[in-house]
């Protein structure tokens, strides 16, 4: 792969990014994680981590489905398959449920 062809695949990668507001999503994520760390008793927190995690895996579906086969190869050649092409949702949902110090009860679920 020549430096012009790998401009062209992360160009695609960040406005993939950019469309489906990936970073936004896991910001907002991040932020709800955090208030149920400073506050565990607050059901309205794991709800809004729920209900954002579920964003997160719808964007992450229909990003994901734009790609070709073909495309998909080439970010698993430049590393980027498990950031845009894996269900970075289910890991971290399956994190959070591994996580001994976690009460997060999760209320979706995956179709």
């Amino acid at each position: 792969m020549n430096a012009s062809r790998l401009r062209e695949i992360l160009e695609l990668l960040r406005k993939s990014e950019e469309k489906y507001k990936i970073q936004k999503i896991l910001t907002e994520l991040n932020g709800h994680l955090n208030s149920i760390v400073s506050a565990p008793q607050e059901p309205g927190h794991q709800n809004s981590f729920a209900e954002t995690l579920g964003r997160l895996r719808k964007s992450m579906i229909d990003m994901v489905a734009t790609f070709e086969p073909a495309q998909i190869d080439l970010f698993k050649e430049i590393g980027a398959h498990k950031y845009f092409a894996s269900d970075s949702a289910g890991e971290i949902a399956q994190s959070v449920q591994d996580n001994p110090m976690s009460r997060i009860q999760f209320f979706w679920t995956w179709n």
